[in-house]
């Protein structure tokens, strides 16, 4: 069962047996309820909203003045470092991302390719395939893998080369450990065709990337791959490339490592160069990338020659005087200790120029951003005009603002009091979030949100029948306050003294034993009253995983949640496999008949939706039952005392045993709209009459053609009318005493035979089945015939903690069940 804990406010005790000296101390004596409405407030000393309004004006002029002043002497001050800086920032971080993210794909796939080679995943008879396919993938400039040690040459590569408006591929091949000729062939990406172009001796171990490699590598002995000098590829383009070590393959898998050669990827420096040239710094401003021997890599402006191939020096770039800035950078300092930023004058002209280094492993870059700095001084000089601006915007947009600061410093209370009357309703959900030009009143906004936070949370902890509760209390205590706003404005009249206070000590008498009950929120006690009680009981949902209980329960929670509120009833968690909800409104058997068709409806359509299967079964029972709170003031819980309650257990139990999904008490029967089957006759406790015990199959729902309905349930309704049949024998007490012996023993066995033919059309009726046929089979194996009437015009089963059949010789008992 779910518990929850109140902690109602107190009233304090007040003796109105003197009227005038309660009146002149009721302000005082009486503490007000949260939901007193009319009652006069005390007077609490505070600031003026006028004084406020005039006070915040003047700050507000004043301090845009001040302002207004700071910002255009700030800005004259420090504009240019702090511009420059931003600019040189983001530019800087956008270089080297951009950088990092071009290199580190193809550093991860030569180390990725270097790895297949060892491991013998790549070989001459699928290199061209394996090299092509992340050739096409990565988008390099040129892959492959190069072999030059020991005289043994071997070369494996796809590169492509830009001429004349197209892209041209090509796949150069010559096998290791052979002394073929390299071949250069015309590679078709589509479908893998060579075409040959030409045919040279290649030596690998004599090529520049491989001699500068190996040269890398014993600079660098801690890096398994290296970043080379950008070079002119062989009918391709000027690249830089990245090399990675490979071994000899049969030592490597005893666990040694000899140098072999090198998976290489290329980069063209054709798709540095793009972006560089897209960046953009300030004005006339530029960006320039250049290796450590002041080789261009790329920049902002033109820096490739004429042929658009070749490279330059930094110091012969014509595009906007670079060159010349630079050699004069050099010339003063020669590079070797530049600040990260500094201003130089050259031919006239102030630049303001930022250096800073890109480095990866071995690689390492020189990225100088260059800037004119009386473009920047304007731009500095717009943004203080335009500060100015902006502050005496502020001024007229201040004096707006006084308007409705006096709204504006009411508007939070009236928001936060219909607030609390949502959360007072607990209607969570409702309650709205808010902001305040006040710091203190957005304090306790967020006090506010984290509060409705936390009831949210604490809120899926109560059972409904808390929220059932506060509803009936909130219409009362509405009816309440409209009776105490009456009696205020008639206790304000001029009445004669006798009448105001004879009038008002039994009207306060009332509306204090009113207060103290509607303070404690919920009544102690219980009351008795007709309801209808359904018992939900899982099997086996205990023993699966918890990871599993966790998913189901609290889709079982949600449904069931769902269906008890739409229907204004009451869900208890006995247990992980049991729950129960309760009915008190009137016509409670029809809608817990709903409730329950809907759960099973809801459980069923698991197995369709996500392939989960949950067994379940449900009881239904309805009777009398004491029903309220029990506890005291600090802890309470909501209890359902009676036999309704344990007999809709016990039901579920008997459904459990029976194979079946929903039983009920007859009680709880409503034939007209819903169709029933008859399984079983049980006996409570303490009570001498029996009852039938009914399965619940369906809703008795008209469709719109009412033959079409009528004949799908006869056909629906078949299979169950002979075991019905069989069952009257016991449910209507047909046996009477004129009938022979003979002719109840003919009875007997047709309804023995029926129910047999019955199971075997119906395999799932089968335990239902057995249980009539033991009791129908004792019956008859009775050898007295007064025996045989009594026994089958008084069977019943009896329900008890566990459940017992039926009969012994001379007494009527029960047939044993397990569960």
């Amino acid at each position: 069962m779910v518990s929850y804990k109140v902690n109602p406010e107190t009233i304090e005790n007040v003796d109105t047996t003197n009227s005038d000296s309660f009146i002149s101390e009721r302000s005082t004596k009486i503490k007000k309820p949260y939901f007193e409405k009319g009652a006069p407030n005390n007077k609490r000393l505070g600031l003026s909203i006028r004084i406020t309004i005039i006070v915040v004006i003047m700050l507000l002029v004043l301090l845009c003045s001040v302002f207004v002043w700071l910002s255009s002497f700030l800005s004259a001050q420090n504009g240019l470092n702090n511009f420059s800086g931003l600019v040189v920032k983001n530019v800087y971080e956008k270089v080297d991302d951009f950088l990092k993210n071009q290199f580190k794909p193809y550093m991860l796939l030569a180390k990725n390719i270097a790895r297949d080679w060892n491991n013998r995943l790549v070989d001459d008879s699928n290199a061209k395939n394996y090299l092509t396919y992340r050739f096409q993938d990565y988008k390099s400039a040129g892959i492959g893998l190069m072999f030059g040690e020991n005289n043994n040459s071997g070369l494996y590569s796809v590169f492509d080369s830009y001429s004349n408006g197209r892209t041209i591929y090509f796949w150069a091949y010559k096998p290791l450990d052979s002394y073929q000729i390299t071949n250069i062939s015309f590679l078709n990406l589509n479908d893998g065709s060579l075409k040959l172009y030409y045919s040279d001796w290649y030596d690998v171990a004599k090529q520049d990337y491989y001699i500068s490699s190996k040269a890398l590598f014993n600079r660098y002995p801690n890096l398994e791959g290296v970043f080379g000098a950008p070079y002119l590829v062989r009918e391709g383009n000027v690249c830089v490339f990245y090399s990675y070590k490979v071994y000899e393959r049969t030592l490597y898998k005893n666990g040694t490592k000899q140098f072999q050669g090198i998976t290489k990827i290329n980069l063209s420096l054709a798709d540095i160069q793009t972006f560089l040239s897209s960046i953009q710094t300030f004005g006339n401003g530029y960006i320039l990338v250049t290796e450590e021997n002041n080789m261009v890599i790329g920049g902002s402006i033109n820096t490739t020659t004429l042929d658009q191939k070749g490279r330059m020096s930094l110091f012969d770039i014509k595009d906007r005087g670079a060159g010349d800035l630079m050699r004069d950078i050099y010339n003063n300092n020669n590079f070797s200790s530049l600040p990260q930023s500094f201003s130089f004058t050259s031919s006239g002209v102030e630049y303001v120029i930022s250096h800073n280094w890109f480095i990866l492993d071995n690689l390492r870059w020189r990225v100088f951003i260059v800037m004119i700095k009386s473009e920047i001084m304007n731009a500095v000089i717009v943004s203080t005009g335009a500060s100015v601006g902006v502050a005496a915007a502020w001024v007229v947009l201040g004096v707006l603002i006084s308007i409705g600061i006096g709204v504006a410093i009411t508007h939070p209370l009236k928001f936060l009091e219909k607030q609390f009357a949502k959360i007072r309703r607990f209607s969570l959900e409702d309650v709205e979030s808010s902001s305040s030009i006040f710091k203190e009143v957005n304090t306790i906004y967020s006090h506010l949100d984290e509060m409705v936070l936390w009831l949210k949370e604490f809120k899926s902890f109560l059972p409904e029948n808390v929220f059932l509760q506060l509803k009936k209390i909130d219409d009362e205590n509405e009816e309440m306050s409209q009776n105490t706003a009456e009696y205020h404005e008639s206790f304000v009249r001029k009445n004669s003294v006798s009448t105001a206070n004879h009038s008002f000590s039994s009207s306060v008498n009332g509306k204090q034993a009113a207060h103290k009950q509607a303070k404690s929120l919920f009544k102690i006690g219980l009351q008795s009253k007709e309801c209808t009680v359904i018992n939900v009981k899982f099997i086996g949902l205990s023993e699966k995983d918890p990871i599993e209980i966790t998913k189901q329960f609290s889709k079982i929670v949600v449904s069931f949640s769902s269906i008890a509120k739409s229907m204004q009833a009451d869900i208890q968690i006995i247990s992980v496999e049991e729950f129960q909800i309760l009915f008190t409104e009137n016509k409670s058997e029809l809608k817990a008949l709903i409730a329950a068709l809907r759960i099973s409806k809801s459980l069923d359509d698991w197995k369709t939706t996500s392939q989960v299967t949950i067994k379940y079964h449900i009881g239904i029972s309805t009777g009398k039952a004491n029903i309220g709170n029990l506890g005291t003031n600090n802890f309470r819980f909501y209890a359902v005392v009676g036999e309704v309650r344990k007999t809709s257990q016990k039901l579920s139990y008997l459904a459990h045993a029976l194979n079946v999904k929903i039983l009920l008490d007859e009680s709880s029967f409503v034939e007209e709209k819903f169709i029933f089957r008859p399984v079983d006759i049980i006996k409570q406790e303490g009570k001498d009459n029996s009852q039938i015990v009914f399965e619940l199959i369906k809703e008795n729902i008209q469709q719109g053609d009412e033959w079409m309905y009528e004949l799908e349930q006869k056909k629906d309704n078949e299979k169950f009318n002979d075991f019905q049949e069989a069952f009257n024998v016991l449910r209507l007490r047909k046996i009477q005493g004129s009938e022979s012996k003979e002719d109840l023993m003919d009875s007997i066995k047709k309804s023995i035979d029926v129910i047999e033919n019955h199971i075997q059309l119906v395999p799932s009726d089968e335990v239902i089945g057995r249980r009539i046929l033991t009791v129908l089979e004792q019956i008859l194996n009775s050898n007295c015939y007064e025996d045989m009437k009594r026994i089958a015009n008084s069977y019943y089963s009896d329900i008890s903690m566990s459940w017992k059949g039926l009969l012994h010789n001379q007494q009527v008992s029960s047939i044993p069940f397990t569960f």
